[in-house]
C-alpha cells in the first residue's frame, strides 16, 4: 500500500465547525443538518479550540433535562484536547492510529489554522481507492 497518501488528499475542506461561545442548541442544529458526529470549535481566526461531538451534546442535553438546566454554550460542553493533524501526514499512519483509538473525526490544522477536517470514513474512502487502483495496476500488468 502507498504510504504517501496525504490527509490533503482526502480531507473535507469545507467541514462543519462551530465557532467559540455558541449557544448549545445551535451546535445541535449544526450536527443534524450537517449529519456529522463532531466538528471543531474555532474562534474568528479560524484556530481550533476544541472538538464537539454528538456524544458531548448527549450527555449534556441528558444532564440539563434531568436537572433542570441548560447548558450555556459549546465552551462548557466542548473537549478542549482536541487531537490535530496536518495536511500533509500519512493516511497510512492515521488508519493505523484509528485502529485503536475512538475519535471518529480530526481537525486537519496548517500554520495553526483550521483548513479542513478528516474522518473515518474519508479513511475508509482513501485506503478503499488505493487498493481498487492497485488491483487494476496488477491486472493491467
Amino acid at each position: 500500500m502507498n504510504e504517501h497518501i496525504l490527509v490533503s488528499d482526502f480531507m473535507d475542506r469545507q467541514p462543519a465547525v462551530i465557532y467559540c461561545n455558541t449557544p448549545l442548541t445551535k451546535v445541535v442544529q449544526v450536527l443534524l443538518n450537517k449529519g456529522v458526529t463532531g466538528a471543531p470549535v474555532i474562534n474568528d481566526k479560524k484556530e481550533v479550540l476544541g472538538f464537539i461531538s454528538e456524544k458531548d451534546c448527549i450527555k449534556s442535553l441528558l444532564n440539563s433535562s434531568y436537572h433542570a438546566e441548560e447548558a450555556t454554550t459549546v465552551n462548557d460542553v466542548m473537549r478542549q484536547e482536541a487531537m490535530t493533524l496536518k495536511p500533509d501526514d500519512s493516511i497510512i499512519d492515521l488508519a493505523h492510529f484509528m485502529e485503536d483509538h475512538t475519535p471518529k473525526v480530526y481537525p486537519v490544522v496548517d500554520d495553526g489554522k483550521l483548513v479542513g477536517v478528516i474522518s473515518r470514513g474519508n479513511v475508509l474512502r482513501a485506503l478503499y481507492d488505493q487498493q481498487s487502483s492497485s488491483k487494476r495496476k496488477r491486472r493491467a500488468a
